[in-house]
């Protein structure tokens, strides 16, 4: 299992998280591969869209709108000031790119971590009481 894997948490099938952290797996192994290759641009790439896929797949079970693509998602997650500034700034290191690089202005050094940060956060909320992030 790679350490990407077991940064995940992990939840019963009947959760409403479980197919989207199959998903967003999938996409932070692609990242990790890249990351040892050393092409930081598609770790990056990698991170931003398992973000994306997670938010997308468990949309119909958290309240808000967050977008139809990982970099609208990201966007709206870095905007929610219901959430933890923690999770807000993750997701502004994310939408850091090359031009963000070269400009050095903000952007993630650990695009992988800051995916699985974001990730984390919404399962944990999603294992609330009452079921949704609102719960946060």
């Amino acid at each position: 299992m790679s350490q990407i894997s077991d940064s995940l948490p992990s939840v019963p099938p009947a959760h409403p998280c479980f197919e989207a952290l199959r998903l967003a797996g999938a996409e932070l192994r692609m990242g990790e591969d890249a990351a040892l290759a050393g092409n930081e641009g598609r770790a990056r790439v990698c991170g931003r869209r398992a973000v994306g896929t997670f938010i997308q797949t468990i949309a119909p079970a958290i309240a808000g709108e967050y977008g139809t693509h990982a970099m609208a998602n990201l966007r709206a997650v870095q905007a929610d000031e219901s959430l933890p500034d923690e999770i807000r700034a993750m997701a502004g290191r994310l939408l850091g790119g090359a031009r963000s690089i070269l400009a050095e202005e903000i952007y993630s050094t650990d695009p992988l971590g800051d995916a699985i940060g974001i990730i984390r956060y919404f399962v944990a909320a999603l294992k609330a009481p009452t079921g949704t992030p609102d719960a946060r």
